[in-house]
């Protein structure tokens, strides 16, 4: 995985899959009218490391402005990339 520079983050989006309801299975995404979601940070950039205050870090939880993300494709795998102000709280 390359290293995030900058204020930016590598996340890696957590999906949640589909449901199961009185045996019928739901693929709805209950969380699709959710502005924040969820993800797993993969990567951090320097001044997001240094304005956070080493409060981040890798493997970390957040949620973020799902707007605010951009696709990224590194070894077949997709993750995004956001700044540390769509940062909206850490789990």
């Amino acid at each position: 995985m390359k290293e995030a520079i900058g204020p930016y983050l590598v996340i890696e989006k957590i999906k949640g899959g589909p449901q199961m309801v009185g045996g019928i299975e739901i693929a709805e995404d209950k969380n699709a009218e959710l502005r924040f979601v969820k993800a797993k940070v993969v990567s951090v950039g320097g001044l997001a490391k240094e304005h956070s205050k080493g409060v981040l870090k890798p493997g970390d939880i957040i949620h973020y402005d799902k707007h605010a993300a951009h696709g990224i494709d590194v070894e077949d795998k997709d993750y995004h990339v956001i700044k540390l102000i769509d940062v909206a709280a850490i789990d």
